[in-house]
């Protein structure tokens, strides 16, 4: 499944550089030539023309980010997250799910551990960070938790915990985030169905 990603990632790549860039210069072309044209009848071509070619664009451009976000793989992006980290903390990490979940959810969780990362990296003055990915037949569960000792009460609106909780608002997910002298902990929760129901 992995090479089928990674495989994935490459055709997107090629339709980028290749018919991306050949759309775009012929945009380019009838840009100029509609410049210099004189003639009306032949503008209004030149015109649909650019109007279909600029649509054709508008739907590589999706199609190749449609196809590069599904061919995402979880587990590496994490472990990217993790890599700057490793000479100062501890990281251990338990994975228990399918590479096959939601694009939705691997960026949400994506989107979280960086964010956790980095406010570990600025405040904490721990020297161990465990991660927790798990799939349940109900829902995906990410945990995120330091050894660090830190205030009971944390600004909500600060150190990216309001973008977290907007990422998990955005999935109907839950999170639960806590702090205190045994560390600072996140716990986000997002139920299948309602990834269901987002994609019917």
């Amino acid at each position: 499944y992995l090479a089928t990603l990674k495989e994935r990632n490459r055709i997107a790549r090629e339709i980028h550089d290749n018919v991306g860039h050949m759309l775009t210069r012929s945009i380019l072309q009838l840009g100029a030539l509609s410049v210099i044209n004189k003639d009306e009848t032949v503008g209004e071509a030149i015109n649909d023309l650019s109007g279909t070619l600029n649509t054709a664009m508008t739907s590589i451009r999706s199609s190749v980010h449609d196809l590069h976000d599904d061919s995402i793989a979880l587990k590496p992006a994490v472990e990217d997250c993790i890599r700057p980290l490793k000479d100062r903390f501890a990281v251990s990490c338990d994975y228990d799910f399918s590479e096959r979940m939601s694009r939705d959810v691997k960026f949400c969780f994506i989107g979280v551990i960086k964010e956790a990362l980095s406010n570990t990296a600025k405040h904490s003055d721990g020297d161990s960070i465990k991660i927790i990915i798990r799939e349940h037949p109900a829902l995906y569960q990410l945990s995120i938790a330091d050894n660090g000792s830190c205030p009971e009460k944390i600004d909500e609106n600060g150190m990216g915990l309001a973008n977290m909780r907007e990422r998990a608002a955005s999935l109907n997910g839950n999170i639960n985030i806590t702090s205190g002298s045994k560390g600072f902990h996140i716990f986000l929760s997002v139920p299948k169905q309602n990834l269901t129901e987002r994609r019917s």
